[in-house]
């Protein structure tokens, strides 16, 4: 494959290639042509796959091994373009030769050689499962038994030899595989293969690199080793909360989740050494008869966690209080400001103070409620449905119509100025306040569960800005100010201010946000624009309708 590299072939000369070294191996071996059609563009390739039946069970289960002729590391200095993976589909091919001579298989094994980095496989899994999502049309899958899939294994091995193996595992909308699984190929590269096993491609600190950095500090009160370690596992939480808060898999693996697929991508970290095909090779091998040595499927181990490290990680009931109770406080918040909405202070000389019920104007404020949420789904419509020649052409203005459009509400608010009400009726800012806390706080613990990244995101953005709103209220320069800060809080505007740094970056972000939505149905577009925005302009408005 190297040569056919240095002689520049094409890419059907490499489909073609890999299809007839597979059959040369006696597996059965055919291509899939797909195409999947988007209102930004059209991708179309050819996948390659083949079918090895086992010989001692019946073909109602099944394993899949793959890798992306794109890898997931990105060449330096570029927007996006990634290395090709011609030893991850290198080690597919010699690991398939391997199994085909052996006879203690109890499962049958899909190969497959996915075109692109994401979509080839997400062709492959559409057509296999028969989803018949919009969009996807490619050719049907004759060669393959439609065994249920338990686990995939995905290898990318985009360098000449590598110092680490890499676990990525973060699936679409924070879907992520059995703990077990990720525990035995950990376990696995360590003692088998003989490397040292990565979270992602993150370089475990040194002692002696961080004392010198540690040392500048003020008392050196931290020690070397703990303030790395702190640094490594920060980074790590981060990197998972992007995945996830984003919905975007981190790799191959991540679109076979929605099926219930435990999988997992193996990252062959590049560097000058010291390990290559031989220790690959046996890492992927033993993960493949653990795999095939499962009695069911992955179940007693977690589902819901994050990974400190290799050998460490959070569990649920550790991390999940942490947004759940923000999220109550806010609900609790909400509910004192709706009670007091519904009294009116009469203060007096006396020694008493005398409190009168009044009316809160529920109709109105419901109204703007659901006007915010319906004005956000529009946005969203609209955003997605420009092409891409658009946003080639004119993504400056594009940004800053969106971030005109988002800003309409609050500007009409302050255009109209706040509504005159009766002396027995409570004021629409105050109502808008309490229910925006409860909603806030409600759809912030419900999240928690589903994507608590995201859930985390929404609690840290709307929390504090939210219940600071009694205070940014008490003058005239406090609402201007308080009503800057939470435009300045909407999703265009800043990727507006972000645009006019690094406008390639910017509009390449937004288009894959888009193509993520389309394609892989990620929750975060839809979430932004129907729940995060519309709550941002409601607790704008509380400030600017405020007497």
């Amino acid at each position: 494959m190297e040569s056919m590299s240095y002689n520049n072939a094409s890419k059907a000369e490499y489909v073609q290639y890999i299809k007839y070294e597979l059959q040369e191996l006696g597996l059965a071996a055919a291509t899939q042509a797909y195409e999947i059609k988007t209102t930004l563009a059209t991708r179309r390739g050819v996948n390659v796959y083949a079918s090895f039946s086992a010989p001692r069970a019946s073909s109602f289960e099944t394993m899949v091994l793959c890798a992306s002729w794109l890898s997931l590391s990105m060449q330096p200095g570029s927007l996006g373009s990634h290395n090709i993976n011609m030893r991850g589909v290198a080690s597919i091919m010699a690991l398939a030769g391997h199994i085909q001579k052996s006879s203690f298989w109890a499962r049958d094994v899909v190969f497959v050689i996915s075109d692109g980095f994401l979509d080839g496989m997400l062709a492959f899994l559409d057509s296999y499962h028969a989803s018949r999502t919009p969009g996807i049309t490619s050719d049907p899958l004759d060669l393959v038994s439609g065994g249920v899939i338990w686990t995939a294994l995905c290898v990318d091995y985009p360098g000449h030899s590598f110092s680490d193996v890499g676990l990525y595992y973060e699936g679409t909308n924070a879907r992520l595989p059995n703990q077990d699984l990720l525990n035995s190929v950990g376990v696995i590269s360590t003692y088998t293969g003989g490397s040292s096993v990565l979270i992602y491609d993150h370089e475990i600190p040194r002692t002696e690199t961080l004392a010198g950095t540690i040392s500048t500090f003020p008392g050196r009160t931290l020690q070397a080793v703990a303030a790395g370690s702190y640094f490594a596992i920060a980074r790590t939480i981060i990197r998972h909360l992007s995945f996830s808060a984003l919905g975007r898999p981190s790799g191959l693996h991540g679109l076979f989740h929605q099926f219930r697929i435990d999988a997992v991508t193996i990252f062959a970290k590049p560097a000058d050494g010291p390990h290559g095909f031989y220790a690959l090779g046996k890492i992927v091998e033993s993960s493949v008869r653990t795999m095939n040595n499962l009695l069911e499927r992955l179940h007693a181990s977690f589902f819901f966690y994050l990974l400190t490290g290799p050998t460490t990680f959070i569990p649920i009931g550790k991390y999940l209080p942490s947004v759940v109770l923000i999220g109550i406080g806010m609900e609790l918040n909400g509910l004192h400001r709706w009670v007091s909405s519904g009294w009116k202070h009469h203060p007096e000389h006396g020694a008493v103070n005398r409190w009168t019920r009044q009316q809160r104007p529920v109709a109105v404020t419901c109204s703007i409620i659901a006007g915010t949420h319906i004005f956000g789904l529009l946005l969203f419509l609209a955003m997605t449905y420009i092409p891409s020649q658009i946003w080639a052409s004119f993504p400056k203005l594009l940004l800053v119509s969106m971030s005109a459009a988002m800003n309409l509400p609050s500007i009409i608010g302050i255009l109209h100025g706040p509504p005159s009400h009766a002396a027995d009726k409570a004021s629409i800012s105050s109502v808008l306040h309490a229910l925006t806390l409860c909603i806030a706080g409600t759809i912030s613990c419900i999240i928690s569960v589903l994507n608590f990244s995201f859930a985390a995101c929404l609690v840290v953005l709307l929390g504090i800005p939210l219940s600071m709103i009694p205070r940014m209220t008490i003058n005239s320069a406090g609402r201007i100010l308080g009503t800057i800060f939470f435009m300045m809080l909407m999703p265009v505007p800043i990727l507006l201010s972000t645009g006019f740094v690094c406008e390639a970056q910017t509009i390449k972000t937004v288009l894959r946000l888009i193509w993520d939505w389309q394609v892989l149905e990620s929750w975060f577009l839809p979430s932004v624009f129907c729940i995060y925005y519309p709550l941002v302009v409601q607790g704008c408005l509380a400030i600017i309708l405020n007497h």
